[in-house]
Order: C-alpha cells, then sequence, then structure tokens
C-alpha cells in the first residue's frame, strides 16, 4: 500500500484592483490587482489542508509581482 501525497497544491482567487499605481519595472500608470494565493497539502490529489497563504500585488502589463502584508492589502482595498 502506498499513499500519493503533493505539497504544492496552489488556488490563487482575484480579491480586486488598487488605485492607479506606478510600475518600477516598466515604468506603467495602472490599477494592480491583489490576489490571495494558498497552497495546499493534497492527498491522492485532493488538497485538504492550507499551509500558507500569500497576498500578491501585480503589475497588468509586465507582470512585476510582490508579496505584500494582509495589512497592507487591507489598506490598499479600502
Amino acid at each position: 500500500m502506498f499513499i500519493i501525497f503533493n505539497l504544492g497544491d496552489r488556488k490563487v482567487k482575484h480579491l480586486g484592483n488598487t488605485a492607479q499605481m506606478d510600475c518600477p519595472r516598466c515604468g506603467n500608470t495602472s490599477a494592480w490587482p491583489i490576489h490571495r494565493a494558498k497552497t495546499y497539502f493534497s492527498l491522492f490529489f485532493i488538497p485538504l489542508i492550507p499551509y500558507r497563504t500569500e497576498f500578491l500585488l501585480s503589475c497588468p502589463v509586465c507582470r512585476e509581482t510582490r508579496d505584500i502584508t494582509e495589512d497592507e492589502k487591507n489598506r490598499l482595498l479600502q
């Protein structure tokens, strides 16, 4: 008997957009989307337990991404 498990199943949810921001990489000014990415422990390809949650802010033009805290996420979405 063997068990198949995975530690990398990741689900991403769009939470909203920020106000207009300048990208330090491409210089474009636009509303940046905020995403929540949860990484799950999976058993037999079924995601069971989330063990890491990240909040990501990304440029819609060049896809430059940076991690933000939950406090920053709340402040940017207001």
